[in-house]
């Protein structure tokens, strides 16, 4: 079976060969003698990368950086020093482990490297089960916008339909009149003009040119009102699905709400009043199609547990270098014994199945990504409240080498 590979960024020939003898029974080594052929070098085809501080042309933790930018692999820290705050900085930079040469380090350094190597596929595959599950819960999110857009954008789209009908009717009946004054005036034009000018003249009578000018002119604009409200729910369709943007922007989450709202009003409404509270927010820094899929998931949630009929209410405002953002209900509770797991992923068996749709645990691995928060809480009587912070300025955001997290 062929070996696994290893980098090894040594000068010191010596140390390199007891590195080597350390791991030759399990892996292949290749080994670079100067930091800067690390640069050249395909990382991605090594199990693990072992680095060493002291290095003739540049030092390790500006090699480790290079590897944190470039690749995923696993990086671990080997040197002469026993420095403790060299080892913090190395870890800090990204490195898995720090190890100080010496005869316990070489020996250790198998199973080392092994435990390394099992925490990052580890990690690999909970990843890929991350994506999965949020994938999954993407689509059925999918779902639901999909219905209550198809309403939205049909109810006016009927509107245009009937006015283009009016308008058709209109214009046979200006083409009858038409096709008529060119007949008599073949037959009679010379008492054609009177007889037409007191018709004209007349705008009692729906038959006449005037009167259908009138209503074709209301049709008209009663469908361009039509068409306005659509070309708004596609421009706030754009605004909101856009989740795979790998830039930050800046946005105000008035907006971003209020857009969501837009989308879901048809399925909204049918069991809830509406009620907004903007306050006066700055913009902020973030990924705004993520979290238009949190305010989509969480009005969901809240408008399915309403029994019969509710308010649904939104409030913002800002509190030191925070939003906040609230959004609750009346008209229903989420069960005291399902509070604690609302935000676990969704093969967890408590869930009900709407609950599960709703994408709630993507909702709260969305906040956490941001730096913020998210809660939840019955309120007194009847009716439940989610609560979101959000700093102005994530931290952990800035200059993210990797994008945003693929929900």
């Amino acid at each position: 079976m062929q070996k696994k590979r290893i980098l090894l960024c040594e000068d010191d020939e010596d140390q390199a060969l007891l590195v080597q003898d350390a791991l030759e029974d399990k892996y292949a080594l290749d080994i670079l003698p100067l930091g800067q052929r690390v640069f050249e070098t395909n990382l991605d085809d090594y199990e693990v990368i072992l680095l060493d501080y002291n290095l003739p042309d540049i030092s390790g933790l500006e090699v480790l950086q290079e590897v944190v930018r470039r690749t995923e692999v696993p990086a671990i820290m080997l040197t002469g020093e026993d420095n403790i705050q060299l080892a913090v900085e190395a870890l800090k930079i990204g490195a898995y482990n720090y190890l100080v040469k010496g005869p316990s380090a070489y020996t250790a350094l198998p199973i080392v490297v092994q435990k390394t190597t099992e925490e990052y596929n580890q990690k690999r595959k909970n990843q890929e089960l991350e994506l999965l599950l949020f994938q999954k819960e993407k689509t059925a999110a999918i779902g639901q916008l999909a219905a209550s857009t198809s309403h939205e954008i049909c109810n006016p789209l009927s509107f245009i339909t009937g006015n283009l009908a009016f308008i058709k009717e209109y214009t046979q009946d200006l083409e009858t009149i038409f096709n008529d004054f060119l007949k008599k005036l073949r037959q009679d034009p010379s008492n054609l003009a009177q007889s037409y000018l007191e018709k004209f003249q007349t705008p009692t009578d729906k038959d006449t040119p005037i009167s259908l000018i009138g209503e074709i002119k209301h049709a008209v604009n009663d469908a361009m009102e039509g068409a306005e409200r659509i070309r708004r729910i596609v421009q706030g369709l754009l605004d909101f699905s856009n989740v795979q943007r790998t830039e930050l922007e800046s946005v105000n989450l008035n907006k971003s709400l209020a857009n969501t709202l837009q989308i879901l009003r048809y399925e909204l409404t049918q069991k809830a009043k509406i009620i907004t509270e903007y306050g006066d927010l700055p913009s902020i820094t973030c990924y705004p199609g993520q979290l238009n899929q949190v305010f989509m998931n969480i009005l969901i949630y809240l408008s399915q547990i309403i029994k019969q009929k509710g308010d649904i209410k939104i409030k913002t405002y800002q509190k030191n270098k925070n939003i906040f953002i609230e959004i609750s209900n009346t008209g229903g509770q989420i069960p005291e014994k399902k509070l604690s797991s609302l935000f676990m992923p969704r093969f967890n068996p408590y869930l009900s199945e709407h609950e599960k749709a709703v994408g709630l645990n993507v909702s709260y691995e969305i906040i956490k990504h941001h730096g913020g928060e998210i809660e939840v809480k019955n309120l007194p009587g009847s009716g439940s409240k989610f609560t979101i912070r959000l700093p102005i300025q994530p931290p952990n955001l800035t200059g993210n080498k990797n994008g945003p997290k693929n929900y």
